[in-house]
């Protein structure tokens, strides 16, 4: 939409999950704004049923993979987090 109706903040849900993961200490990846710099929704989703299409898929993983190889995911490096934590320090 070019214009939102009034009282409309289609960034509520991604505020709020990104809240409750940080208070839990999960990683929260925001892929909302790769869906606004991609394809219409139309081509993204399943009209019939609104899920993600393989477009759709597609643009969640690039978004997931910039982010875990940005940040050097344990899970990247094979370790959960209480083994990087007690990994030494590179260089040490």
């Amino acid at each position: 939409m070019s214009t939102m109706p009034p009282g409309l903040d289609p960034y509520t849900l991604d505020r709020r999950l990104a809240q409750i993961t940080a208070r839990h200490g999960i990683q929260f990846i925001d892929a909302l704004d790769a869906f606004k710099q991609g394809p219409p929704a139309n081509k993204l989703f399943y009209v019939v049923d609104g899920h993600l299409n393989s477009a759709g898929h597609g643009v969640v993983s690039s978004v997931l993979v910039a982010q875990l190889e940005k940040e050097q995911s344990a899970a990247l490096l094979g370790q959960n987090e209480a083994q990087r934590s007690a990994a030494p320090a590179h260089g040490r």
